[in-house]
């Protein structure tokens, strides 16, 4: 923002009083207080009548100021296309007037709306352009150069955002913050504020987030500024799910949402979409989730938004993966790529790196996983993002165990354990460490150190669940080491123990307040490891429940090829039914059962589920 009143006295180069103008100072008050399309009208009105002027030349600036003001106000409303165009046809005249204040003032409102529209590369050009000129008329703006500046460093904040350079972003936010503070514009900060609340959230410290946010609220809420603040309801419920709190996250986006649908903001009702389509599927509404993603990307796709677009095509493939389909998953991270290479997104670029590594090592071509996954962690290193290095380090270590080539295995183990020690009040990555350190060691020939393995795997199982995915896969591979066990020893008590296990790990997946459709697929296959060990049991009734409700689960969230897996078991278990009622007849041993069973197969099976 600026002092209108300041800058035409300078540049009109003679006596003018605020009251001249407390029009256009009303109207950029306006904005402010989120009576945008009042705005509007007031503009259309005050060119209408002339400016309120009979010189030309004040004339022709209060015209170029109107076009600003509606510039912003288009952006606020979620119409950055519309601001591009009229801002696009005002340009080449504003060049053409040699008014260096209006060509700077022209470079920040049209920086601001291409970020809007999600011109990544083309609001940085222009801003850096508007950033050099603010900087060589210091002089003539005087207090007028400490807004602009301010609101350029702010611009900028939002362009390093959308390039994942949250340092940077950071620095320009509390520069912004800064300069409007010296010049007494404290309303000005919300939105740096917001953006700080953002950029804290981007590299993991979310109580700083929440804070940032709620200074920025308390701002946008004593002026009422609907518009805003469905941008801090917005980002504070990103936080909230990010955080696994799922319930506080849907109050906040729909709150936003509700604000987006009253002021008809299209930009902002497609964001919120993509963003409830994340919560739907921690509720397990797979179907209901890809909708939302597919809504959304059809709105961002109408407005050109290329950056929201790709968020949308991200999500998407974590969907197909969902489904099993990874080709499908992959084809969307592609598209991704694509564009996050365009506008060189370096963390966007190591989160899609890290994914694609990861689905790779799923289709087992551990090669081409293992160059995806270097470049996410080379990214991340370079960046300085140190928690985000886990994902892929997790990745490398599998990859390489997979190739056999346990040397650099360890070199990974290595990294992995400064980070660990960076982070060591994060159980998260401890239990990650245990886990990775784990796979390695079972690897090993000898005795001592897959003792060592099985003890890692039972503190982690032991141990308070922090997520569900490193919990069950330590159980799982803790049932592999019983499993063994108990086909060398066949005894009850090693099925007993093995028994237990999976109990747990079904409660486990089953937690209140924490189930969620990624789960789904972890909940199926432990039904069809209790419907085997009913199996080994000769409870062949039970065994057939326990298939059923596997079925109905995986059906009803849309896993289709697990559902096929279970319905080819049930005929299995049709065409067998005469071997198991042999086997009751003959009192078979354990050994027999076991053997009759191949449970281990499908604890394979489960691991493998579990990655996904």
């Amino acid at each position: 923002m600026f002092d209108i009143g300041k800058t035409l006295r300078k540049v009109l180069r003679k006596p003018i009083t605020l009251s001249d103008d407390e029009t256009l100072i009303e109207i950029e008050t306006m904005i402010f207080q989120d009576k945008l399309d009042q705005v509007i009208q007031r503009l259309d009105q005050y060119e209408k009548d002339g400016f309120q002027s009979s010189e030309l030349q004040e004339i022709n600036f209060k015209k170029h100021f109107c076009t600003f003001l509606r510039s912003r106000a288009y952006v606020d409303m979620g119409k950055a296309n519309e601001s591009i165009e009229i801002l696009e046809n005002s340009m080449e005249v504003i060049k053409d007037t040699n008014n260096p204040v209006l060509v700077n003032l022209s470079k920040i409102e049209y920086g601001n709306a291409l970020l809007a529209g999600g011109k990544i590369p083309e609001s940085w050009d222009i801003l850096d352009q508007a950033e050099q000129e603010v900087n060589g008329l210091k002089l003539f703006y005087n207090n007028d150069y400490k807004s602009n500046q301010a609101r350029v460093n702010n611009l900028q904040s939002k362009v390093y955002l959308r390039k994942g350079d949250f340092r940077e972003a950071i620095r320009e936010q509390n520069e912004s913050i800064d300069l409007y503070e010296k010049i007494g514009k404290q309303y000005h900060t919300a939105e740096p504020l917001n953006g700080l609340g953002v950029s804290y959230a981007s590299i993991g410290e979310s109580d700083r987030a929440l804070h940032y946010l709620s200074l920025s609220s308390h701002i946008y809420e004593k002026l009422e500024n609907q518009s805003q603040l469905l941008k801090i309801y917005n980002n504070t419920g990103m936080i909230y799910w990010l955080g696994g709190k799922h319930s506080q996250a849907l109050d906040n986006f729909q709150k936003a949402l509700d604000i987006s649908q009253q002021k008809r903001n299209k930009q902002a009702s497609a964001m919120i979409l993509l963003n409830l389509g994340l919560i739907y599927i921690d509720q397990g509404q797979i179907a209901k989730s890809q909708k939302n993603f597919e809504e959304s990307m059809t709105l961002f796709e109408e407005l050109g938004n290329r950056p929201s677009i790709a968020k949308c095509q991200f999500n998407l493939s974590n969907i197909y993966k969902l489904y099993g389909e990874l080709d499908k998953s992959i084809e969307y991270l592609e598209l991704c790529l694509a564009y996050y290479q365009e506008i060189d997104n370096k963390d966007e670029l190591a989160k899609t790196y890290a994914n694609m590594g990861g689905l790779y090592i799923e289709l087992r071509k551990d090669h081409k996983a293992i160059k995806l996954l270097t470049q996410s962690l080379e990214i991340h290193e370079a960046s300085g993002n140190i928690l985000a290095m886990v994902q892929p380090l997790n990745g490398l270590i599998e990859a390489n165990i997979a190739l056999n080539n346990m040397p650099e295995a360890e070199i990974s183990l290595k990294k992995f354990e400064e980070v660990k020690e960076l982070h060591s009040d994060n159980k998260s990555v401890q239990h990650q460490y245990k886990l990775a350190n784990a796979k390695i060691l079972i690897e090993s020939d000898r005795v001592v150190k897959r003792a060592e393995a099985q003890k890692l795997f039972t503190e982690i199982a032991d141990d308070e669940v922090v997520s569900q995915q490193h919990t069950t896969e330590a159980m799982l591979r803790l049932g592999e080491l019983l499993l063994q066990e108990l086909k060398l020893s066949a005894s009850e008590d090693a099925l007993n123990e093995f028994k237990d296990l999976i109990d747990r790990l079904d409660k486990v997946a089953r937690s209140e307040g924490t189930q969620s459709v990624e789960q789904t697929p972890t909940i199926v296959q432990v039904l069809m490891l209790q419907s085997k060990l009913a199996l080994i049991d000769l409870d062949v009734k039970k065994s057939q429940t326990l298939l059923d409700e596997g079925y109905d689960l995986a059906n009803k969230n849309g896993l289709m090829q697990l559902a096929q897996i279970i319905d080819g078991e049930r005929e299995t278990y049709k065409k067998e039914m005469m071997k198991y009622k042999k086997m009751v007849e003959t009192n078979a041993s354990l050994y027999e059962r076991l053997q009759q069973s191949q449970i281990e197969n499908y604890l394979k099976r489960a691991e493998s589920i579990l990655k996904r």
